[in-house]
Order: structure tokens, then sequence, then C-alpha cells
């Protein structure tokens, strides 16, 4: 285990490669830690980095402060203050989990940091996380419901609102499915 040394976290959304995902491994940008700097790896929910001497475990204490540290400017750029309830929705899970004190003691689940860092690389993150914030709550009242439901129930509610020709501009663009246009 690396020395609790204090680290820096260089976050991005590195694509999942089939190995990488067969072993329940994420990838999540690069970790310095003194003077080393590796890749930020995390197998199965270990926070690891992956140098010159290996695949190494990061000290849970020091990584979890620094992990704290960078939710809090990545997810505050995105929601503002309210970021640990928007993240909470956006997983599915107990709004306590995404507490910094708990982040600071736990971490977060691998896969819930990942599409953070993902959707903070976004230009339009806050728009559409608030698109599927509202299809999460969504989801989670309607369980049963189709798959594409809140998408056509938007649509058809943005088609009154806006009137019909609301999509026409993003049509040649974009391939509304047959069964999500409305009715000509």
């Amino acid at each position: 285990m690396l020395a609790p040394s204090h680290i820096h976290l260089h976050l991005r959304a590195c694509p999942r490669r089939p190995e990488e995902v067969a072993h329940q491994v994420i990838h999540l940008g690069d970790v310095t830690v003194g003077p080393e700097t590796g890749d930020l790896l995390y197998v199965g929910r270990d926070a690891c980095m992956r140098g010159p001497h290996g695949v190494v475990p990061l000290d849970r204490e020091a990584y979890n402060l620094a992990l704290a540290e960078r939710v809090d400017e990545l997810a505050g750029a995105v929601w503002g203050d309210d970021w640990s309830r928007a993240l909470a929705e956006l997983a599915g899970i107990n709004r306590r989990t995404t507490a910094r004190d708990r982040i600071r003691k736990y971490g977060l689940p691998p896969a819930l940091l990942y599409g953070l860092v993902k959707l903070s690389e976004r230009e339009d993150a806050r728009e559409i996380s608030a698109v599927a914030r509202a299809v999460a709550r969504y989801w989670d009242v309607h369980q049963r419901a189709p798959a594409d439901a809140p998408l056509r129930g938007m649509i058809e509610l943005l088609h009154d609102f806006r009137g019909q020709d609301a999509f026409r501009h993003w049509q040649p663009d974009y391939d509304v499915s047959p069964s999500l246009r409305p009715d000509e």
C-alpha cells in the first residue's frame, strides 16, 4: 500500500476496455502520490495506482480525502452546493452515501465516480444531468413502464407546450424513432 503522502487526482473518464470490464477494473485518469504518478484504477471498489511497481492499493484515508475534494469541485461545478442530492438521485442510492463526510470516510462507488467524471467532461453537463435526474425519478416511481416512456412523455409534453414543429430543426441530425414522432 502506498504511504499516505499528499495525493493529487487528475480524473478523466477513460474508455473501458473489455478486459477491464471482465475484471471489474475502472480507469479514472491519473493519480500522483508524492513523487510518483500512475494510472488511477479501481479494482473492484479499491482505488489503486498502476505505475512502475505494478498495481498498488492507495491508502484509503488519504485517497478518500483527496477524492472528497475533487468530487466537491466536479459536482459543485455542475449542480452547485446541492450536488450530493443530485448524485444520489442519479445513482438511485441513499443520499447519505454521497454526503461529503461519508465520501471522506468511505469514498464513492466506482461506477458513480466514473459517471460523475464523464458527466463533468460534457459541455452540456448541467442540462443533460437535469434530464437524466428527471428520467431517474420517473423510473424510480414508474418501474413497470417501458424504457422509452419518459422520452415519449417528454416529447409529447414539449409538443403540447411548444407546438408540433418544436423538434423539426433536429430531425435531419437526430433521427427520432417513428414511435416517438408526433402524429402528423
